[in-house]
């Protein structure tokens, strides 16, 4: 039998069960002891809801028949976590909320290992305040030391500094002309963890690049918030850096937002990184 990932205590009406989640092979759920309320074994998934405000990540338990039986919170787990969770009920083809809930208690979590990623490369362009980036980025696997190669392509907007005369320590004053977009060079890694059963290349999903402030000018020094909602087959989870840092980047001071997908370009699932350490800039607080 495979290795759990999680597991919870269960409880409706004064009855109680251990839940256990398993990804081996593939995702899937049992109860260690039967009860009255809910079945005991089917498989799960992850999802992404939104509303108007906010999104977040939900799992959903189907049943050996594929039909939904609960709505179930998405990670991180600690132990001694509590939640609720709500049964579900179909009519022919149509998931129904029940109005039915059961405690939730985390008796075993995911352990969390330390992942890296890196801004290898970064092009904008800009007409107006509309902007389209591209950027080649890395995500580390620091235990195992491999990694994996994704894309970013988005699309938002940004406004710039117009070009014009600058100051520049050690040369004085020269004229730069306003250029529309910018381009930036290979970055230090940024630490983050996730899901210790997670590879590099798990993390393929849609993200975003915020930059309130980046003084460019050849320099190092922005202020940059980069959010992924990764959705692997395995697992969906989000990855929050605030203070991501880059390299030095090449354009008039600005400001700009970007949302997009990380797509997974190369898995070396068995090379190592040939190279683990910071380079470039760094993060302006």
């Amino acid at each position: 039998m495979a290795s759990p990932i999680a597991k919870f205590k269960i409880t409706k009406g004064g009855e109680d069960a251990v839940l256990v989640f398993t990804l081996d092979p593939v995702p899937r759920w049992y109860l260690e002891a039967a009860v009255s309320w809910f079945p005991s074994n089917g498989s799960w998934y992850s999802f992404h809801n939104q509303n108007r405000i906010a999104g977040w990540n939900q799992f959903r338990l189907t049943d050996s028949g594929r039909n939904c039986v609960a709505e179930f919170r998405a990670p991180p787990y600690h132990v001694g976590d509590k939640f609720q969770a709500q049964l579900m009920k179909h009519w022919w083809i149509v998931q129904l909320d029940s109005g039915e809930y059961f405690d939730v208690e985390v008796t075993q979590g995911p352990v969390d290992k330390k992942f890296q990623i890196q801004e290898t490369a970064d092009l904008t362009g800009s007409v107006g305040v509309a902007q389209a980036e591209g950027a080649y980025l890395k995500i580390l696997d620091v235990e195992s030391n491999k990694y994996a190669r994704y894309l970013y392509y988005a699309a938002g907007f940004g406004v710039s500094v117009p070009g014009g005369k600058v100051k520049v320590p050690k040369v004085g004053e020269v004229k730069v002309p306003g250029v529309p977009g910018s381009g930036t060079t290979s970055g230090p890694w940024n630490d983050f963890t996730a899901p210790g059963f997670l590879g590099p290349g798990d993390f393929e999903g849609n993200a975003t690049i915020q930059t309130p402030a980046n003084v460019g000018l050849g320099t190092s020094y922005s202020y940059n918030i980069f959010d992924l909602h990764a959705t692997p087959d395995k697992f969906a989870v989000d990855v929050h850096i605030d203070g991501f840092s880059t390299g030095h980047t090449f354009s008039m001071p600005s400001s700009g937002f970007t949302s997009g997908h990380l797509k997974l370009m190369y898995d070396p699932s068995a090379e190592p990184a040939p190279f683990a350490g910071g380079r470039g800039g760094r993060a302006m607080r």
